[in-house]
């Protein structure tokens, strides 16, 4: 099946419902150009995904689908030298553009499943981050901070440590710190392991006195586990799953959603009523301005801003303040 038909079978889908997207990818993997990913749904809207790494398809697929659907999500992040978000930029005249964080999706995804797994509680959970690259680190800050105690294994030593100390170091002061593989015994049990690389694990024998029944692992790179790794841990009782990035979509579609909209419109910015300076939404005022909680139809007021990026304490309150705070909270109260 050629290209051309593959496009035209991915809108035929899409155009059975109402709201339609595409998402735009890359990948730092070699030897593939073009590839249509699973169908997903999300925010009532159908969403075809089509990993590309070549620029005439790239160019094709954009304007076979520009002014076709609502919203095309391309990846920002630059994991070979095509700029996927700069060709589209220059490309697309009618759909909605919107940069796609694939790797912040994809943490997003890790932390739901793995919290989902360990019923939202990661205190103590000792678990393996195999890998030490943007995926690996993220995840393993991410869970250190839940108060897992993680550890490291990736590739060498070297590159185990430098990764280590470098997200230990600005690690909140009571997080259990991120320690090596490598300087454990097999005392050490896991409850969970979460790979990360970009291509298959070679060592997995060092994982095996570290493994038991219960152990939770997460294939986040794709095909890191060997066939025979996966039969074992299967056969011993373990749970072994691949990440579905699915569980990030609500994250990729916060900047599009009502509630961001609505609070750029409605909430967050600065506007003058009457004689009067109002700032809501972490809009810093100047000296004198009232604050309160939505700059579009305010509810409550927070207080006035000392012209530094904070809240005047009462007793500091000028006479013009509390005359400014009176008026604001007459207006509240009759609807302003």
């Amino acid at each position: 099946m050629d290209i051309q038909q593959k496009l035209m079978d991915e809108f035929k889908h899409l155009c059975q419902f109402k709201t339609k997207a595409i998402t735009i990818n890359g990948t730092a993997k070699d030897g593939e150009e073009f590839k249509v990913l699973p169908r997903r749904f999300a925010n009532d809207t159908a969403i075809s995904g089509f990993l590309v790494n070549e620029e005439q398809l790239l160019v094709k697929t954009l304007c076979f689908f520009d002014g076709k659907v609502d919203t095309i999500f391309v990846d920002v992040e630059r994991k070979k030298r095509i700029n996927l978000f700069e060709i589209a930029n220059n490309t697309l005249t009618k759909s909605k553009l919107v940069a796609l964080k694939t790797n912040d999706m994809t943490i997003e995804a890790c932390d739901a499943l793995v919290r989902y797994h360990f019923q939202d509680d990661l205190r103590e959970k000792n678990i393996i981050v195999i890998g030490t690259g943007n995926l690996a680190s993220k995840i393993t800050l991410r869970l250190s901070e839940r108060q897992a105690n993680v550890f490291i294994l990736g590739r060498n030593e070297k590159k185990e440590r430098l990764v280590t100390n470098g997200l230990n170091s600005f690690l909140p002061a009571y997080s259990p710190k991120i320690k090596l593989l490598r300087n454990q015994n097999g005392s050490v049990q896991l409850d969970a392991i979460i790979s990360f690389i970009s291509g298959k694990f070679t060592e997995e024998s060092l994982l095996n006195q570290h493994l038991r029944k219960e152990t939770f692992i997460v294939d986040g790179g794709i095909n890191n586990f060997s066939g025979g790794f996966i039969k074992r841990v299967i056969e011993q009782g373990m749970t072994i799953t691949r990440l579905d990035v699915r569980l990030g979509l609500p994250y990729q579609f916060l900047s599009t959603s009502d509630f961001a909209t609505n609070f750029f419109t409605d909430v967050y910015g600065e506007k003058k009523w009457n004689e009067e300076y109002l700032v809501s939404g972490g809009f810093i005022g100047e000296e004198g301005a009232v604050i309160v909680d939505n700059i579009k139809e305010p509810v409550q007021i927070i207080g006035i801003a000392d012209g530094m990026g904070g809240v005047k304490h009462n007793e500091k309150l000028t006479e013009s303040n509390r005359e400014s705070i009176r008026k604001i909270k007459e207006a509240i109260s009759i609807g302003m």
